[in-house]
């Protein structure tokens, strides 16, 4: 009988991440201790990797939402300067 690698290992030479993910998932317990570790460590990684891109993603949007109001402020003055 093949084992908890072996399984794993097909899934991962087929290329379907989702189901890696899955699987590793459902047989976390099932794997050896280094690898839980090493595992866990990724995800952490990965984690903190998709945590920086939304801030980024948010820091981004908030400059544009300052340039925006500051042209907007700009416009308005020279609006009313033109008036006057």
């Amino acid at each position: 009988m093949d084992t908890i690698i072996e399984r794993l290992l097909v899934l991962v030479e087929a290329g379907d991440e989702e189901e890696v993910r899955n699987f590793i998932a459902e047989h976390f317990a099932e794997l050896p201790s280094e690898m839980q570790k090493n595992l866990a460590v990724e995800l952490f990684k990965e984690s903190l990797s998709v945590e920086v891109s939304e801030r980024e993603k948010i820091i981004a949007a908030k400059k544009d939402a300052v340039a925006l109001i500051e042209a907007l402020d700009a416009a308005e003055k020279e609006l009313e300067g033109e008036s006057n």
